[in-house]
């Protein structure tokens, strides 16, 4: 009898094989690459597995453009491949922290006046339409930081959750991401960027009135900024989820009232402009 992984599998490799035949009308089209919706772009991104997605249309997961004076991250990226050294530019991601260090999700979010999360810290962010429990997402997020460190050179005392809180804005974080960086930009540097079918970056398309954009989700977000920087114009991802502005009122945390629709009307049209951010560093 065949497990259920095997079954799997074996189903995504014959999808694949098929839908390799008809690639080409999945691309998207010049007319889509400059951010219009049309009838059939909706089954690209719901079809594909993977799309190439144009930067020019893309948001960083802070909800800014791919840009080094409005997302921090970006400007790391450019330093760094401006050879200044990694004191420096650990110094001024560590800055970057520290302004955000005491803030609320409300401080950078200052038209929320509803919302449960309103007092939480700023790293606690979530979006309409993401798919997080509540309930459990300051214990995931911190788990996540934890493995994510810790696979990056930064060192914990222990995993007490209270601990790994104490050291999200260090200076020893910020050195963590910076030499992170620095790994990948040298490895893509000498082998190229080498795509990895088992972990394609994650993104969320984003449609309003027949134009549509597209932010990074919880998958990439380092070789998003790195491939921007390295000058590419697009970068293939997995979608995600597919978000309407008109149906805002159906997404999860619209439903469960993390926040009103309002808010969540707000959130989408600051992500789709991409000029301020929504959430803070980490």
């Amino acid at each position: 009898m065949l497990n259920n992984t095997y079954f799997v599998k074996l189903i995504r490799s014959s999808y694949l094989r098929l839908y390799s035949l008809f690639e080409p009308i999945f691309k998207l089209s010049e007319t889509e690459k400059e951010g219009n919706f049309l009838k059939s772009t909706y089954f690209k991104f719901l079809l594909s597995p993977t799309v190439k997605l144009p930067y020019k249309l893309g948001r960083s997961i802070r909800g800014t453009k791919f840009d080094s004076s409005k997302d921090i991250y970006s400007k790391v990226v450019m330093e760094i491949l401006r050879n200044k050294s990694l004191d420096e530019i650990t110094k001024i991601l560590y800055d970057e922290y520290q302004d955000f260090k005491h803030k609320s999700v409300s401080d950078v979010n200052n038209f929320l006046t509803s919302s449960k999360i309103i007092s939480y810290p700023s790293w606690l962010m979530v979006l309409p339409w993401d798919n997080s429990e509540i309930n459990s997402l300051k214990k995931n997020y911190l788990l996540s930081f934890y493995k994510n460190r810790s696979a990056n050179g930064m060192s914990f005392t222990d995993k007490k959750l209270e601990h790994i809180e104490e050291r999200i804005f260090s200076y020893d974080t910020a050195r963590s991401h910076v030499h992170q960086f620095k790994g990948l930009i040298k490895k893509i540097k000498h082998q190229g960027y080498i795509e990895n079918n088992s972990d394609y970056p994650t993104a969320v398309i984003l449609i309003k009135n027949n134009k549509w954009r597209w932010i990074m989700s919880s998958s990439g977000n380092h070789r998003a900024h790195i491939k921007k920087e390295l000058t590419f114009n697009c970068i293939n991802c997995k979608v995600s989820g597919i978000v309407n502005f008109s149906k805002l009122n159906r997404q999860k945390n619209v439903v469960n009232e993390i926040f009103n629709e309002e808010e969540a009307a707000v959130l989408f049209e600051n992500v789709f402009e991409g000029k301020v951010p929504i959430r803070g560093p980490i």
